[in-house]
């Protein structure tokens, strides 16, 4: 009796394929999740600043923090944020 087993590799193969496809889907929307928290949570800070400084004053915050060095803003962060992250 001969036992044709490609068909069992091929089929078990496609298997693997599928279960391999619904993890990288899931890794992808999980981590599209939480790119759009990271964002939401940007965006709720910006607004609040925006209300607390009105929109001039943080408008020239924007501009000024953006020609400064990386060093400068974890600074200028510390000093707001009391010394400590």
């Amino acid at each position: 009796m001969h036992v044709n087993l490609d068909i069992f590799f091929l089929t078990s193969g496609d298997d693997d394929d599928e279960e391999d496809s619904a993890k990288k889907e899931e890794r992808e929307k999980k981590r599209q999740e939480e790119e759009e928290s990271l964002f939401h949570r940007l965006e709720e800070s910006r607004l609040l600043l925006e209300q607390e400084l009105g929109f001039d004053k943080f408008l020239r915050v924007y501009k000024y923090l953006q020609v400064q060095k990386p060093a400068r803003l974890i600074e200028v962060c510390l000093s707001v944020r009391g010394g400590s992250f």
